[in-house]
């Protein structure tokens, strides 16, 4: 049986992520950060040693998981 990693995060919706960020660099430029910072953390994340789960904050489309072999 493998390990078990189970991630929080927040949906990649414009405005609501990064907005302490967005206030010195755009909440376009903000979101497209976490963008970046997530896609590398779930990629990084579902290498296979571990079973992941993925709880979001809030609903949402999910087609960024899409890639992922990963329960939401």
């Amino acid at each position: 049986m493998k390990p078990l990693l189970i991630l929080f995060c927040k949906p990649p919706i414009f405005g609501k992520v990064k907005t302490r960020l967005a206030k010195g660099i755009g909440a376009e430029n903000a979101l497209e950060l976490y963008k970046i910072l997530l896609d590398k953390t779930l990629t990084m994340a579902s290498n296979g040693f571990w079973d992941l789960q993925i709880h979001l904050s809030e609903k949402a489309e999910n087609p960024w998981l899409d890639h992922l072999d990963v329960s939401i």
